[in-house]
């Protein structure tokens, strides 16, 4: 049996309150090799409901901007996320 889960913002989900996110710093960073990771991190952008925030692509720019909350994307047709995501993942400071 499964419960449905009604949509939360994402820091109420946290237990954050909305204020905070308000003040938070959001970056989508994508790969995409055929466009559809492309729409689908556009998509995360838009929903995105707050002003602060940066789209990246790492096959037109590889610098990492400043951000609270990251959204990382990348193809999965080879199993394994590319070479560029990965130095992308090393590059933000947790």
């Amino acid at each position: 049996m499964y419960t449905k889960l009604e949509p939360q913002p994402p820091c109420v989900t946290r237990g954050q309150k909305e204020e905070r996110c308000k003040e938070m710093k959001f970056a989508v960073i994508y790969d995409s090799e055929t466009g559809n990771t492309q729409k689908i991190a556009f998509e995360i952008y838009d929903a995105i409901g707050y002003r602060d925030k940066e789209l990246l692509n790492l096959n037109e720019d590889d610098e990492i901007p400043d951000a609270d909350v990251y959204f990382v994307g990348f193809p999965i047709h080879r199993r394994n996320c590319s070479l560029k995501i990965v130095e992308c993942l090393e590059k933000i400071e947790t």
